[in-house]
């Protein structure tokens, strides 16, 4: 497998095949805005390797905000 350094992760759908491969082999996450509410819905809510949320935060939920 392919071990990545960072995945940026942007507000937008994406194959849930494919994000659960980079989310296993990436070193660290990153999500702009809106991304973390996916990713708050998704199974990889508690990924050890999210690192930040950036942006404005003006998408996020405040349930996610209070989560993360």
């Amino acid at each position: 497998s392919l071990e990545v350094d960072a995945l940026i992760v942007l507000n937008s759908d994406v194959s849930h095949t494919l994000l659960d491969y980079f989310v296993f082999n990436s070193k660290n996450i990153i999500l702009c805005d809106g991304a973390a509410n996916h990713f708050y819905r998704s199974k990889h809510r508690n990924a050890p390797n999210i690192r930040a949320i950036v942006g404005d935060l003006d998408s996020i939920e405040p349930e996610v905000k209070t989560f993360y």
